[in-house]
């Protein structure tokens, strides 16, 4: 097995977890509600940076959105380990080991809001404003 396979398979096994936790009878209502260790956050970004890195050699065809929930849950558990205000893209991007695109940020922030929306999860309010909701839509504009 290689080291892409091996991220897919980890990949998949974390998905298969958060889709239980959200398939109990009394599921959460935020993707915070399911918590990540600093560890499991930083092995999600080492599998998702694998991923995108090799899947253009190995499966071109093969799309990201399959992992939407670890995706997903990784972007709220890294900003609120990493965040730093005013700055919410820098802490993912450098956890994920690759170069920050206007085309990523849009993808990976397309993804979590139709994972909210696929889940009927709720949009995680912070303060006044919503970090993910808000850099999604920056991301759109500065492409």
């Amino acid at each position: 097995m290689n080291s892409y396979q091996a991220a897919q398979l980890r990949l998949r096994q974390f998905e298969q977890r958060f889709a239980k936790e959200l398939r109990k009878t009394n599921p959460p209502k935020l993707l915070g509600d399911i918590v990540l260790s600093t560890a499991e956050v930083d092995e999600i970004g080492k599998c998702l940076r694998t991923f995108l890195i090799y899947r253009p050699v190995f499966e071109p065809q093969t799309k990201i959105d399959q992992y939407c929930l670890t995706i997903s849950l990784f972007l709220v558990w890294c900003s609120a380990y990493h965040y730093k205000e005013g700055n919410f893209w820098a802490p993912i991007f450098n956890k994920l080991g690759i170069r920050r695109n206007a085309r990523r940020c849009r993808e990976l922030g397309d993804i979590f809001l139709q994972t909210l929306q696929d889940y009927r999860l709720q949009l995680p309010l912070l303060g006044k404003r919503k970090k993910i909701h808000d850099a999604h839509f920056n991301a759109r504009l500065h492409q």
